[in-house]
């Protein structure tokens, strides 16, 4: 049977304009293409004249979804791409001046854009506050008056903390401007493409040990992960914000009933993703997959076997191939990630012993942090700059936590974390199995354990943003209250449309029985 994958997507992703998701796939990523050539290729200063050109367009496109997908990508920096952010390199994404003495990142500009779009042309959101955000809203003014105590510069204030927290505007812009179910589906589906990108570029930097970007712009020097326990380069993901965003999506798309995409393209993603990280050799991230895939195999998957088997076979494929080739030595890649999984802690003659950059973290950075959190326990340090000085995101987001809220602040925040699993396993219950929202709410779920997880040991993901970067658990989490407002909608909608055939039902049954005894008389 003819499997025509063109005419699958174009049939399954229409809008209700008659859009065709895969074309705008392709203009997502020629933009990025053409976004590499105007920073790194072309002449200096085109860059500013070519995204204002797109900040422009934004303000009249109705295809926000697109253009929140688009920055977002940016912004998670993929294949290395856009990581620059001193003011003094040449190549970089452009910085904008606003106000004298203040210039604007690309990304605070899109923010401050779509957030005013959001209020004069977006549709107002009814989403409910089923997290309690305003919780979390009352402990950043309490931590506004232990910032002033500890004292900051203006500097860091408006590089840092004022940017960082701008980032929130995702609140009320995101869902204004994203108001149509099909527009969350159309956004995590732009992130696909990407997934390649990655996995691409990390082959490369294995091949020549050098990173992809340095064939565009050689002045570009990135951090090269040298690792004693793998022997060699460590092929770090460096978008691999793009790597874990895509893997969720694409159980979202895997468990949709109504199949929004092929199969075969989801698994693929769901596969070059787990093999991106799992190559990185990078201990967290890879526990983090690991347990994510474990919860959707045990509590959300229908088709278990069926899964697996198309996911063993898939895999058995990729390393059939790879090996055939020989370009790489996949035994030392697979073989190093697993050593450096399970070799990072060991025993040896009664003593513990840490591999290299865990050994430093333990000996050495643990204790600073560690004796700066004693120093304000019960309340942190804020926004203040004895925060930044001793901020070590290496040594998990707990930590960090606590050094910003203290510990009364940090039970604020167990309770919000508590509470996000109650309240979707509320929803989950109330919604039912055949309502069209209940695997997205599922797998956004298993997303959002797997940061917590995450956030134990690395990462710092329940701590407020303080770097003006796009936090994944934050996004999933508001896709998720998006899922929760329109499984409402549907289920009401169900639950009406039952309540008036019951109406209906009873009527004629009380009618019936009059209308025969008129026509008896």
């Amino acid at each position: 049977m003819r499997f025509n994958f063109i005419k699958y997507l174009k049939d399954k992703l229409r809008g209700e304009s008659e859009y065709n998701v895969l074309s705008e796939t392709f203009a997502m990523i020629f933009l990025f293409i053409l976004s590499v050539f105007m920073v790194y290729l072309a002449p200096v200063g085109f860059d500013k004249i070519f995204f204002g050109l797109l900040f422009f367009t934004i303000w009249f496109s109705k295809r926000d979804y697109f253009w929140f997908a688009f920055f977002i990508i940016l912004a998670f920096t993929p294949g290395g791409f856009f990581t620059e952010n001193s003011s003094e390199a040449v190549r970089r994404l452009p910085l904008f001046t606003l106000l004298p003495k203040a210039s604007f990142a690309l990304f605070d500009i899109f923010l401050i854009l779509m957030f005013i779009k959001a209020i004069i042309k977006g549709k107002r959101p009814r989403l409910k506050d089923v997290y309690n955000l305003k919780l979390m809203l009352i402990l950043l003014l309490s931590l506004s008056f232990v910032t002033v105590y500890f004292g900051m510069t203006l500097t860091k204030f408006t590089n840092q903390t004022l940017r960082g927290l701008f980032f929130y505007t995702f609140i009320y812009s995101l869902p204004a401007l994203m108001h149509k179910k099909e527009d969350i589906y159309k956004f995590m589906y732009l992130f696909f493409p990407f997934v390649f990108f990655e996995i691409i570029s990390q082959f490369y930097l294995l091949y020549t040990g050098a990173d992809l970007i340095t064939l565009i712009n050689p002045v570009t020097v990135l951090t090269l992960s040298e690792d004693l326990l793998i022997g060699g380069i460590r092929p770090v993901a460096n978008g691999y914000a793009v790597v874990i965003s895509a893997f969720i999506f694409a159980f979202v798309f895997l468990e949709n009933k109504d199949k929004l995409s092929s199969r075969y393209y989801i698994l693929t993603v769901i596969f070059l993703s787990s093999l991106s990280i799992f190559i990185s050799a990078t201990r967290q991230s890879i526990i983090m997959l690991l347990f994510m895939f474990s919860l959707y195999f045990f509590f959300m998957s229908k088709r278990r076997s069926n899964l697996t088997i198309q996911l063993f076979f898939v895999i058995l494929f990729f390393i059939l191939i790879l090996d055939y080739v020989n370009v790489w030595d996949l035994n030392k890649i697979i073989g190093g990630s697993i050593e450096r999984l399970f070799g990072a802690v060991g025993v040896k003659n009664g003593t513990v012993t840490a591999e290299d950059t865990l050994d430093y973290r333990l000996t050495e950075r643990f204790p600073k942090l560690l004796e700066a959190i004693k120093g304000s326990l019960f309340l942190g340090y804020g926004f203040s700059d004895k925060f930044f000085e001793y901020y070590d995101g290496h040594l998990g987001g707990v930590l960090v936590g606590l050094l910003q809220v203290g510990v009364l602040g940090y039970c604020f925040i167990i309770y919000f974390i508590v509470n996000i699993f109650l309240v979707n396993y509320h929803y989950i219950k109330l919604l039912k199995p055949d309502n069209s929202y209940v695997m997205g709410i599922k797998v956004m779920t298993m997303g959002l354990a797997g940061f917590a997880l995450v956030n134990i040991f690395i990462d710092p993901i329940f701590v407020y943003n303080v770097f003006a970067q796009p936090q994944e658990f934050f996004i999933l989490l508001l896709i998720c209250s998006m899922f929760i407002h329109y499984g409402k909608k549907e289920y009401a909608l169900k639950y009406k449309t039952i309540m008036i055939n019951k109406r209906t039902k009873n009527r004629l049954f009380i009618e019936r029985p009059v209308l025969n005894r008129k026509l008896d008389t």
